[in-house]
């Protein structure tokens, strides 16, 4: 599915049972803990309930394209499957529509009020590469925190 915003879906199958992710993923969870302390060492924020977690990759400076990684754990016979959404942050993705909303209507306010087409076609050049600067940069994300969780989870 073509979305305007980065997202990620993935389904992963994982020897093991759904309580013993659970209880790898609680673990790894700990909002307390400082940077010195967790030197080499993987943590989360977030939660997790009985059959869902809601997480995200614990940083130490401001990072705005870090996703929240939402999922689901069904059991099965010789382990479960987890059903994964990665998504930018609700505030993240309100900052990004906003200024692409804003740049697009400074542009289109522009090119109309001097009648030049050009401020147009920079406007939108301006938002189509500050949108693909987000999703480059979600990617990047992307991957550190999907590495992070298969090693908790291996």
């Amino acid at each position: 599915m073509l979305t305007l915003l980065p997202s990620h879906q993935e389904t992963l199958v994982v020897a093991l049972r759904g309580d013993e992710v659970l209880a790898r993923l609680f673990t790894a969870i700990d909002n307390r803990v400082t940077k010195e302390e967790a030197r080499g060492q993987i943590f989360f924020n977030g939660g997790v309930t009985n059959d869902r977690f809601r997480i995200s990759l614990r940083i130490w400076r401001p990072n705005n394209y870090v996703p929240v990684v939402n999922a689901r754990i069904d059991p099965t016979s010789t382990g479960c499957l987890l059903f994964i959404d990665y998504a930018l942050f609700p505030a993240t993705k309100l900052f990004v529509i906003f200024w692409l909303l804003f740049i697009l209507a400074a542009s289109i306010v522009s090119g109309y009020h001097w009648k030049n087409i050009i401020y147009l076609m920079a406007g939108v050049g301006i938002a189509a590469v500050a949108w693909w600067f987000v999703w480059y940069n979600f990617r990047i994300q992307l991957k550190a925190t999907r590495e992070a969780l298969l090693k908790i989870l291996s």
